[in-house]
This record gives C-alpha cells, structure tokens and sequence, in this order.
C-alpha cells in the first residue's frame, strides 16, 4: 500500500488532461491538393477579438501555402468537399475566484506534502494552473476524417488579467492551427507516399 501511495504521488504531477491540438485521423484513400478551410465562432460578444482572429487565420493560410506542402489551403465555407470549418466555441477566462480557489489547493498540496515528508521519499509538488478555455469542433465534409474531432484551446490564465488572456489566446491560436495543419499535411504525405 505504502508503495501504491509513493507511486502515485510521483507520478501525478506527470499527469495533463485536455488535448494539445492533434488533427484527426484522414481517411486512407484521401489525397488532398487542396483543402478548403474556414472559421466561425458560436459566441459573437468580442467581435474585436473576432477580427483579430480571423486576420490571424488568413496569415497562417498564407504562411502554410508559401511553404512547399503537398496540398494548399483555400479560405472557402461553400465548398461540399475536403472542407474543414473550425468552430470556435465561447471562450471561458480565468476570473478572480478561481484564482484565489488554485492558490488555496495549491497551498494545502504543498502542505501535504511537507506533512508526508518525514514517512516517504520527498516527493515533487506539482501546482495546478487554471487556463483560459475553448473548445475548437472541427465541422469537415464526410469525405475527409473518419470521426469528428475536437480541439482545445487553453493557455495559462493564472493571475493574469483578461488583456493578457487574450494575448495568449490569440499565440495559442495561431500554434495551434498551425500545428493542425502541418499534421494534415503529413498524414496526406504518409496516406500517399509522397
């Protein structure tokens, strides 16, 4: 029992939930030359943030296709296939409350462990860091991945004004699609052989 407590508690700090931003799957007899893409958002309250947004997607379009890639993306929502329309849910920020809430768990994990020092190992104390949090549902044609897929976007929001949320939203974002589309584009290359 000892050995089970130790174990865990080295082992949860290691521990993330969420998922950090993986395309889904294409199917095995897709070959993508073009691939058509949009954005839309189900929350209109920051229209500002919006704009921002959908500049920074046709940057990261224009950066993707100026690189050689085995296929090239089109801004279009009126195409039937090989489309993808990522959906941008609301975006929930980090409020003062759930700072101080972390900060009271953290102080009490870290008084835990001191508590367990004198009868086991030391053991690494881990910090919980709330995010800014939204959820990315990636609406595509049938022809394209074999399930739905959905992404998070979740940067750090700890003691950070919503100003600076944004600001690591908006990075976040960009990492994030970005990274999205360069797995698409590896996927296509391995599905073809290219």
């Amino acid at each position: 029992m000892k050995r089970l407590l130790i174990l865990l508690l080295t082992i949860t700090p290691f521990i993330t939930f969420g998922q950090q931003g993986k395309a889904g799957q294409l199917k095995k007899n897709v070959n993508l030359d073009t691939l058509y893409v949009s954005v839309q958002f189900s929350d209109t309250n920051d229209l500002v943030l919006q704009k921002e947004l959908l500049v920074q997607f046709d940057t990261i379009v224009s950066v993707f296709n100026r690189k050689k890639q085995a296929f090239k993306l089109v801004i279009d929502s009126t195409q039937n296939n090989r489309t993808i329309n990522f959906l941008l849910g609301p975006i929930k920020y980090v409020d003062w409350k759930k700072n101080v809430w972390v900060t009271g768990l953290d102080v009490a994990l870290i008084g835990a462990n001191i508590l367990i020092l004198p009868y086991f190992p030391p053991v690494i104390p881990f910090y919980l860091m709330p995010a800014t949090l939204c959820r990315v549902d990636l609406k595509s044609s049938d022809d394209l991945f074999y399930k739905p897929t959905r992404l998070f976007l979740n940067p750090n929001g700890y003691f950070t004004k919503k100003e600076k949320q944004k600001l690591r939203f908006k990075k976040k974002f960009n990492k994030l699609l970005y990274k999205c589309f360069f797995d698409l584009n590896e996927q296509n290359k391995k599905n073809n052989k290219l």
